[in-house]
Protein backbone atom coordinates (compact mmCIF):
# COMPACT_ATOMS: atom_id res chain seq x y z
CA UNK A 1 0.00 0.00 0.00
CA UNK A 2 3.10 2.60 0.84
CA UNK A 3 4.22 1.49 -2.79
CA UNK A 4 0.88 3.01 -4.18
CA UNK A 5 0.38 6.36 -2.44
CA UNK A 6 4.21 7.67 -3.45
CA UNK A 7 2.65 6.62 -6.70
CA UNK A 8 -0.73 8.62 -6.37
CA UNK A 9 0.77 11.21 -5.09
CA UNK A 10 3.06 11.53 -8.02
CA UNK A 11 0.50 11.00 -10.26
CA UNK A 12 -1.84 13.93 -8.05
CA UNK A 13 1.05 16.10 -8.81
CA UNK A 14 1.87 15.81 -12.40
CA UNK A 15 -1.73 16.18 -12.98
CA UNK A 16 -1.95 19.51 -10.50
CA UNK A 17 1.35 21.12 -12.77
CA UNK A 18 -0.38 20.74 -15.71
CA UNK A 19 -3.48 22.07 -14.68
CA UNK A 20 -1.70 25.39 -13.45
CA UNK A 21 0.90 25.35 -16.88
CA UNK A 22 -2.94 24.86 -18.88
CA UNK A 23 -4.35 28.22 -17.02
CA UNK A 24 -1.09 30.10 -17.41
CA UNK A 25 -0.51 29.33 -20.95
CA UNK A 26 -4.81 30.20 -20.87
CA UNK A 27 -4.05 33.36 -19.36
CA UNK A 28 -1.10 34.69 -21.56
CA UNK A 29 -1.44 38.17 -22.53
CA UNK A 30 -1.95 39.00 -26.42
CA UNK A 31 0.88 41.84 -27.73
CA UNK A 32 -1.86 44.37 -27.66
CA UNK A 33 -2.81 43.20 -24.01
CA UNK A 34 0.93 43.88 -22.99
CA UNK A 35 1.56 47.02 -24.87
CA UNK A 36 -1.50 48.45 -23.45
CA UNK A 37 -0.74 47.19 -20.00
CA UNK A 38 2.97 49.51 -20.11
CA UNK A 39 1.39 52.11 -21.22
CA UNK A 40 -1.48 52.37 -18.12
CA UNK A 41 1.72 51.09 -16.14
CA UNK A 42 3.11 54.21 -17.05
CA UNK A 43 0.53 56.34 -16.54
CA UNK A 44 -0.41 54.76 -12.62
CA UNK A 45 3.31 55.18 -11.66
CA UNK A 46 3.55 59.03 -12.95
CA UNK A 47 0.36 59.08 -10.38
CA UNK A 48 2.04 57.40 -7.98
CA UNK A 49 4.91 59.92 -8.44
CA UNK A 50 7.42 56.77 -9.08
CA UNK A 51 10.08 57.66 -11.56
CA UNK A 52 11.55 53.93 -11.39
CA UNK A 53 8.00 52.99 -12.08
CA UNK A 54 8.25 54.86 -15.48
CA UNK A 55 11.86 55.04 -16.73
CA UNK A 56 11.41 50.93 -16.29
CA UNK A 57 9.03 51.14 -19.52
CA UNK A 58 11.76 53.39 -21.55
CA UNK A 59 14.20 51.84 -24.01
CA UNK A 60 18.09 53.10 -23.52
CA UNK A 61 17.72 54.91 -26.75
CA UNK A 62 14.34 56.68 -26.16
CA UNK A 63 12.93 59.76 -27.25
CA UNK A 64 10.42 62.50 -26.14
CA UNK A 65 10.08 64.27 -29.25
CA UNK A 66 6.88 66.38 -28.62
CA UNK A 67 10.06 67.96 -26.32
CA UNK A 68 12.71 67.17 -27.51
CA UNK A 69 14.14 65.04 -24.56
CA UNK A 70 16.21 61.68 -24.50
CA UNK A 71 15.73 59.21 -21.58
CA UNK A 72 17.77 61.09 -19.03
CA UNK A 73 16.05 64.23 -19.58
CA UNK A 74 13.28 63.18 -19.42
CA UNK A 75 13.68 61.12 -16.18
CA UNK A 76 15.16 64.68 -14.75
CA UNK A 77 11.92 66.48 -16.15
CA UNK A 78 9.88 63.38 -14.25
CA UNK A 79 12.16 64.11 -10.97
CA UNK A 80 11.35 67.98 -10.77
CA UNK A 81 7.60 67.70 -11.62
CA UNK A 82 7.28 65.61 -8.60
CA UNK A 83 9.22 67.54 -6.40
CA UNK A 84 7.10 70.67 -7.94
CA UNK A 85 3.37 69.21 -8.00
CA UNK A 86 2.16 67.89 -5.26
CA UNK A 87 -0.62 66.20 -7.06
CA UNK A 88 -0.58 64.35 -10.73
CA UNK A 89 -3.54 62.60 -12.10
CA UNK A 90 -3.34 60.94 -15.65
CA UNK A 91 -5.57 60.17 -17.75
CA UNK A 92 -5.65 58.08 -20.71
CA UNK A 93 -8.26 57.47 -23.40
CA UNK A 94 -9.07 56.06 -26.83
CA UNK A 95 -5.87 54.01 -27.01
CA UNK A 96 -5.53 51.59 -29.90
CA UNK A 97 -2.61 49.71 -30.87
CA UNK A 98 -0.92 48.78 -34.83
CA UNK A 99 1.80 46.01 -34.51
CA UNK A 100 4.48 46.64 -37.46
CA UNK A 101 6.16 43.59 -36.98
CA UNK A 102 6.91 41.20 -34.26
CA UNK A 103 9.01 43.31 -31.94
CA UNK A 104 7.60 46.76 -33.52
CA UNK A 105 4.36 48.43 -32.50
CA UNK A 106 2.64 52.02 -32.32
CA UNK A 107 0.28 52.67 -30.13
CA UNK A 108 -1.97 56.21 -30.52
CA UNK A 109 -3.56 57.78 -27.23
CA UNK A 110 -5.44 60.95 -26.12
CA UNK A 111 -3.64 61.51 -22.71
CA UNK A 112 -4.48 64.34 -20.11
CA UNK A 113 -2.36 64.95 -17.75
CA UNK A 114 -3.48 67.07 -14.91
CA UNK A 115 -0.66 68.40 -12.45
CA UNK A 116 -1.39 70.92 -9.40
CA UNK A 117 0.75 72.58 -6.54
CA UNK A 118 -2.31 71.75 -3.88
CA UNK A 119 -3.17 68.36 -2.88
CA UNK A 120 -6.59 68.95 -3.10
CA UNK A 121 -6.70 70.59 -6.98
CA UNK A 122 -6.71 68.62 -10.07
CA UNK A 123 -4.77 71.03 -11.65
CA UNK A 124 -4.51 72.48 -15.34
CA UNK A 125 -3.89 69.84 -18.19
CA UNK A 126 -0.48 69.85 -18.83
CA UNK A 127 -0.55 68.49 -22.21
CA UNK A 128 -2.51 71.55 -23.70
CA UNK A 129 0.80 72.84 -23.95
CA UNK A 130 1.56 69.77 -26.35
CA UNK A 131 -1.17 69.83 -29.46
CA UNK A 132 -4.19 68.93 -27.40
CA UNK A 133 -2.40 65.15 -25.79
CA UNK A 134 -2.87 63.41 -28.96
CA UNK A 135 0.41 60.70 -28.59
CA UNK A 136 2.40 58.32 -30.99
CA UNK A 137 4.14 55.96 -28.64
CA UNK A 138 6.53 53.76 -30.28
CA UNK A 139 7.20 50.29 -28.93
CA UNK A 140 9.91 47.91 -29.28
CA UNK A 141 10.03 44.23 -27.58
CA UNK A 142 13.86 44.03 -26.07
CA UNK A 143 14.80 40.61 -24.52
CA UNK A 144 10.12 39.85 -24.09
CA UNK A 145 9.29 42.91 -22.60
CA UNK A 146 8.05 45.74 -24.39
CA UNK A 147 9.64 49.24 -24.19
CA UNK A 148 8.83 52.59 -25.14
CA UNK A 149 11.42 53.80 -27.67
CA UNK A 150 9.79 57.11 -29.07
CA UNK A 151 6.59 59.41 -28.36
CA UNK A 152 5.77 62.49 -30.47
CA UNK A 153 2.44 64.98 -30.67
CA UNK A 154 0.36 64.37 -33.06
CA UNK A 155 -2.17 66.25 -35.03
CA UNK A 156 -5.41 65.91 -32.66
CA UNK A 157 -8.39 64.39 -35.01
CA UNK A 158 -12.39 64.32 -33.87
CA UNK A 159 -12.98 61.98 -31.89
Amino acid sequence: MKRYRALIAAIVFVFAGLLILKAVLNSALTDEEMIKSVIVAIADAAEERRVRGISQHLSEGFRAEEVNFDRDSAIATMQHAFLVYKSIQVEVKNMSVKKLNDDTAEATLLASVFASQSADTRGEDMMRYLGGGRLLVTLKKIDGKWLVTRSAAVESTAD
